[in-house]
């Protein structure tokens, strides 16, 4: 029994990572085509994708280290 509700737990989790994951796909592709648009090349389309995965990667990974300092 608790491995179907651990299972039904998990299918839920996945459904709602691939819903999020989309819908910020399709809002990248909307940025991208009005960045092209408005004249940038594939170069400066990529850096600013790059920038901005990086960014949020290194805040949420300084956040995790300052949750497990404090937990400590």
């Amino acid at each position: 029994m608790l491995l179907a509700v651990a299972i039904l737990v998990l299918l839920g989790a996945f459904v709602n990572y691939v819903n999020l994951t989309t819908a910020r796909a399709l809002d990248r592709a909307r940025e991208v085509g009005v960045r092209k648009a408005v004249g940038s090349n594939q170069q400066q389309i990529r850096m600013q994708v790059l920038v901005s995965i990086s960014v949020k990667t290194i805040a949420t990974a300084l956040l995790d280290a300052v949750k497990s300092l404090r937990n400590e």
